[in-house]
């Protein structure tokens, strides 16, 4: 067992870190509220869960998953493309099942590609188009309701402040 006495600079920051998550542990969700930069993480992270779940509960309705409405935005956004299950699961780190269930769903069909009988172009059905736009709808509702009461300065201040948020990770 390390004490902080016994190791060199690295080890001190994680026993930090240790006694800080320990902290944190024992915080209630009342005291993460009042604290500005903890409140701020521990409502961003509630603020996610709630639009996530209510955006799932959308796709349920219409019989998808979250990656399932992803792959029917992906190809309805890329339809003059040629996307290929390999351009899919490169592009929205997919595994092979997730399509291969869409098909047998009627959500996906595909073609053999002429310049490469290997290879499949896949295409929304009529189906997936007409699931995704009724759930796009209510997506959008959806949205409306996220920021009801928000103004355009405080949604681009928010954005600014997210985005530099975003860049201080990145560079950690």
């Amino acid at each position: 067992m390390h004490n902080a006495g016994d190791c060199e600079f690295p080890c001190f920051t994680f026993y930090s870190q240790v006694i800080f998550m320990k902290k944190q542990i024992h915080l209630h969700p009342k005291d993460l509220e009042k604290s500005d930069q903890m409140g701020l993480t521990y409502n961003l992270g509630r603020a996610h869960k709630r639009m996530l779940l209510k955006q799932t509960n959308i796709m349920k309705k219409y019989g998808l998953t979250a990656r399932q409405a992803l792959i029917i935005a992906y190809l309805s956004t890329h339809k003059k493309e040629v996307v290929t299950q390999k351009v899919l699961e490169d592009h929205l780190h997919l595994t092979n099942p997730t399509i291969t269930v869409m098909i047998k769903k009627g959500l996906i069909r595909k073609e053999r590609l002429p310049e490469d009988a290997r290879k499949y172009r896949l295409f929304l059905t009529d189906r997936a188009r007409e699931v995704e736009e009724v759930s796009h709808k209510e997506a959008v509702a959806l949205d409306q309701r996220f920021y009801a009461g928000v103004s355009d300065t405080d949604m681009k201040i928010f954005q600014g402040v997210l985005n530099k948020i975003l860049k201080n990770l990145d560079m950690a």
